[in-house]
C-alpha cells in the first residue's frame, strides 16, 4: 500500500495537516512535481514524501512567524537557564536565481533538497518569485 502526501503531513507535521488549505498546498506541489509514474521515481513512497515535503515548506512561508516543527534560519538567540533557543523569521519567498535558496528557509524544503539529492527523481520546484522558473533538480537541467 503506497503512502499519500496527507498521510505523510499527518505524521511529521499535524499542525500542518489541520490547515483548511492543506489540500490547496498538496495539489499545487503535485502539479509542480514529476508524475508518480515517471520511470525516474524508486517507488511511490518516495514520491509521496516530495510532494508532501514541498507541501509543508510552502504552508509554512505562508505562515509568517509560525513555526510548527517546520523551525529553520539561524539561531538569533540562545537562553542556558531556560535552555530557549529562537530562530530568525526568514525573508518570506526568496527572488534568489539559486533554486535551493527557497527551499533552505524551512525544515521541510531542507528534507525535501536532501531527498533530492539521495534520489535520482526528477522533482520539478518552482523557485521563489523568478520568472517562469521551474528546475529539474534530478536532472540538473537548465532552469
Amino acid at each position: 500500500m503506497s503512502l499519500q502526501p496527507l498521510d505523510i503531513i499527518t505524521a511529521r507535521a499535524p499542525a500542518l495537516a489541520a490547515l483548511s488549505g492543506i489540500s490547496t498546498y498538496i495539489s499545487l506541489a503535485t502539479d509542480q512535481t514529476a508524475p508518480v509514474t515517471a520511470s525516474s521515481w524508486p517507488s511511490a513512497n518516495v514520491w509521496a514524501m516530495a510532494v508532501a515535503l514541498l507541501a509543508m515548506h510552502w504552508a509554512q512561508l505562508d505562515m509568517p512567524g509560525q513555526r510548527p516543527m517546520g523551525e529553520s534560519g539561524p539561531v538569533n538567540s540562545k537562553k542556558e537557564g531556560a535552555a530557549a533557543i529562537g530562530f530568525s523569521a526568514g525573508r518570506g519567498r526568496s527572488s534568489s536565481t539559486d533554486p535551493d535558496e527557497d527551499l533552505k528557509q524551512t525544515y521541510w524544503g531542507q528534507n525535501l533538497i536532501g531527498l533530492r539529492d539521495r534520489t535520482f527523481a526528477s522533482v520539478l520546484v518552482a523557485g521563489g518569485d523568478v520568472p517562469g522558473a521551474a528546475w529539474d533538480f534530478g536532472m540538473w537541467g537548465v532552469g
